[in-house]
């Protein structure tokens, strides 16, 4: 994670990016949270970031994650675009990612799934990924926001996740799944909106639910 966030940071710089307002969703919401750490960033969005697990929920999320990855590898491609091509193959490849698999287009489905066939460190950065805990201080704006219907990293997480940054505001999105950016677009946007908005000065908030 340091490697990760140096690399980020020297590319803020290069960029001529003053700690930019960041958005990550999963793994991706991790880093977010400790470039937030490092004030490295103006405000922080986190969608269902790793590093919240329970005693069993990062071996729940790793079967899952090797079951996509084992199920794209033994496909042909031919398999995985006539799959991709039909509502009920892209809620079925959809359905530990999205509360609504079936708003995803054909091309978008097939695209993720020749990726993560392709992909060459998929398995070293998933085990890494279930062994990292973020346990830190964010003086930054930050919301965390978790999907009611996340089946990969599940909404009790949001629990730990609230005990460990009461500092932060803590957002369920209802009727959404572990990538929001498709279920709930709109109002993601919105979130994201406020937490850029948002005084540094501002009290943390309780948890709302978001219908």
């Amino acid at each position: 994670m340091d490697h990760v966030c140096s690399h980020l940071t020297a590319n803020f710089e290069r960029l001529g990016l003053d700690r930019p307002h960041v958005v990550g969703n999963s793994l991706g919401g991790a880093i977010a949270l400790e470039l937030g750490a490092r004030n490295a960033a103006r405000s922080v969005t986190a969608l269902s970031p790793a590093g919240f697990f329970g005693p069993a929920n990062r071996f729940v999320a790793l079967a899952q994650l090797i079951a996509l990855r084992a199920v794209s590898l033994a496909s042909p491609d031919a398999v995985l675009r006539a799959v991709s091509a039909t509502s009920l193959g892209r809620r079925i490849i959809g359905s530990s990612l999205y509360a609504h698999p079936e708003r995803v287009d054909a091309a978008t489905t097939l695209g993720d799934a020749r990726a993560m066939k392709a992909s060459k460190a998929f398995e070293r950065v998933a085990l890494a990924a279930m062994q990292y805990r973020f346990n830190r201080r964010i003086s930054v704006p930050t919301t965390i926001v978790w999907g009611t219907r996340d089946r990969l990293l599940p909404f009790s997480q949001s629990a730990t996740a609230r005990e460990r940054l009461p500092e932060a505001e803590h957002v369920g999105l209802v009727d959404a799944g572990h990538v929001p950016m498709v279920d709930q677009p709109e109002k993601l946007v919105q979130i994201i909106s406020e937490t850029i908005a948002r005084e540094r000065s501002e009290s943390a908030p309780a948890t709302r639910h978001v219908a």
